[in-house]
């Protein structure tokens, strides 16, 4: 949610610079500065795309627009509550590392895998899910170099058009018009180079590594619960990943939990 924070508040900018200029948006709009941008980067985003990795492609956007990130401390919860019943996750959709990971231990634990065997696996899973997503970053991050060459091509189409309307007898007071409308496809793959993709590219970048601690804090658990270890020990064990302040004590509500019962 704060990419798209982000790009309201550019708008919010670039609207306000506009209104010191004392000039609207309709003053910049061409359409073939917008099809030049706009159309050249999806063409090379189709050709350059991760296809092969479309699933994590996909994961990314809606990480990105739509995904909230569990804090610390509730990442230790899950991982506690993991260890005190480890089938728990079997019919639970995975919706990122730590939760594919904690299912493949579940089925590890289940089919009486050695923990070193189990750590070993799920290591090299997470290595490869990490390494997929950094592909998709990686991929906005080359992409974010178009969108200027394609404005450039698009300017160049507009002084192609704004020479031959001169030597047609185009009027002098439309020149400066036509010059001003050649020079927005510039703008334009600026734009969104630098306000859209880039910000993109480095949003899904500080997505992948929440989503690489966050599978780290799983995969502790899951060896934790192989190795038969106590709910004390664990707790303490991934108290180590977060901050003092926002350790758990899971131990208390299991003692109200049997309280209850």
């Amino acid at each position: 949610m704060s990419f798209i924070t982000g790009i309201i508040f550019g708008f919010v900018a670039i609207r306000l610079s506009l209104m010191f200029l004392d000039q609207t948006f309709a003053l910049y709009f061409d359409d073939v500065a917008i099809t030049m941008v706009i159309g050249g980067t999806i063409a090379v985003g189709v050709i350059s795309a991760p296809w092969q990795h479309r699933e994590y492609f996909f994961k990314s956007l809606a990480s990105v627009f739509f995904g909230f990130q569990k804090s610390h401390k509730n990442q230790v919860f899950d991982a506690l509550n993991f260890i005190r019943n480890p089938q728990s996750v079997s019919n639970k959709k995975a919706r990122s590392i730590a939760d594919e990971l904690y299912q493949d231990g579940s089925e590890l634990i289940a089919l009486q895998f050695k923990p070193d065997d189990i750590e070993g696996i799920l290591q090299e899973r997470l290595h490869q899910s990490v390494a997929k997503r950094h592909q998709v970053a990686d991929f906005f991050h080359n992409l974010a170099k178009y969108p200027p060459a394609f404005g450039l091509v698009g300017t160049v189409l507009g002084l192609v058009n704004l020479m031959r309307a001169i030597s047609e007898g185009l009027d002098p007071a439309q020149t400066g018009t036509k010059m001003a409308l050649a020079l927005v496809a510039t703008l334009y793959g600026l734009l969104l180079a630098n306000f859209i993709v880039s910000p993109f590219a480095e949003a899904c970048t500080k997505n992948i590594e929440k989503e690489r601690f966050q599978g780290e804090v799983a995969l502790q658990a899951i060896l934790l619960a192989a190795e038969g270890e106590s709910l004390l020990k664990s707790q303490e064990m991934l108290n180590s990943y977060i901050s003092r302040k926002d350790r758990v004590n899971i131990l208390s509500e299991v003692m109200k939990e049997g309280l209850s019962a």
